[in-house]
């Protein structure tokens, strides 16, 4: 598909669950409520794309640049984000259990209120607000007791 399609499919409404979008530019798109369940947006540029409450349930963005992308709400379930850029994104809310996050940089992203459980961060650079914080202690991914003077702790 090209962006122009996308565009089109997204204008009509209609669904985009399992298509093939890796590598295209996206960046601005409004796709707000859309259905990308299981889509490829692998390589995709998604930077500053509107997406509150899309439905991504285990789609592949890694590697995709989601920099400053509103997922508010985002039903994410499953999502391959391994090595993606989501400096800035907006994750309130999102729902991502089960979401593989590997080596990912969510610099100033806002995860409040995100769900986390089981998510794979290994490696993801999170910036840690307070809010931040809450939402990775309530996964169990995030040990305050495991903070040694700042410097980075495994486990």
């Amino acid at each position: 598909m090209t962006r122009k399609e996308v565009a089109e499919a997204v204008w009509q409404g209609k669904s985009l669950a399992g298509a093939d979008l890796s590598g295209l530019d996206l960046s601005g798109l409004d796709m707000a409520f859309m259905d990308l369940t299981a889509a490829n947006l692998k390589g995709a540029n998604l930077r500053k794309a509107l997406m509150f409450r899309a439905y991504l349930k285990g789609a592949n963005l890694s590697r995709a640049n989601l920099t400053g992308a509103n997922l508010k709400g985002a039903f994410m379930d499953g999502i391959d984000l391994s090595l993606t850029d989501l400096t800035g994104a907006n994750l309130k809310g999102a729902s991502l259990e089960g979401a593989d996050m590997t080596e990912g940089d969510l610099t100033g992203a806002d995860i409040t209120g995100a769900n986390l459980h089981g998510a794979n961060l290994t490696g993801a650079l999170v910036h840690l607000t307070t809010e931040n914080m809450e939402a990775l202690i309530r996964a169990g991914i995030f040990d305050p007791s495991k903070i040694d003077n700042g410097e980075e702790v495994e486990g």
